[in-house]
């Protein structure tokens, strides 16, 4: 178990997490303006990049020296 990869692979699924979120602002703090989010078409690559990453601290064994 690598502690690095566990958390590496933990912040890359929270990005992904955020990219699929609509982006949402006021204009003036007066007109409410949400739109979707253009990182969305990536979301996939991070979200199995940080999978990946999250297995590998998960189930690698650390060499001992």
């Amino acid at each position: 178990m690598q502690i690095k990869f566990i958390i590496i692979g933990a912040v890359m699924l929270g990005i992904a997490w955020w990219m699929t979120q609509p982006l949402q602002t006021n204009l003036f703090g007066l007109i409410p303006v949400q739109m979707g989010n253009p990182l969305q078409p990536f979301s996939f690559p991070v979200a199995l990049t940080g999978v990946g990453s999250l297995a590998y601290g998960i189930l690698s064994k650390k060499k001992r020296r």
